[in-house]
């Protein structure tokens, strides 16, 4: 590989600051609603009598706090891009 191949590999791995604010803000967003959605199947579940029903509601908020957690991962990950 000559340096101007390598120099232009390394620019695909760098995002605009304009881009990474983006994805902050509607990350940050995305990750509200998705805590709220979680937090609504927990409660779904607390208050269901059927077994079944229970079990249903524990997968679906185990499933959306997973993406909340993953969510606020990347978002700390853009943050951080940001501050260097």
């Amino acid at each position: 590989m000559c340096s101007s191949d390598l120099e232009a590999y390394e620019q695909l791995d760098e995002l605009s600051k304009s881009t990474l604010v983006s994805y902050t803000k509607k990350a940050t967003r995305s990750a509200a609603i998705q805590r709220k959605i979680a937090n609504d199947f927990e409660h779904m579940a607390d208050k269901s009598r059927k077994p079944s029903m229970k079990a249903s509601a524990t997968s679906l908020s185990d499933k959306w706090k997973d993406k909340y957690r993953n969510r606020l991962k990347n978002i700390d990950k853009a943050v951080d891009r940001l501050s260097k």
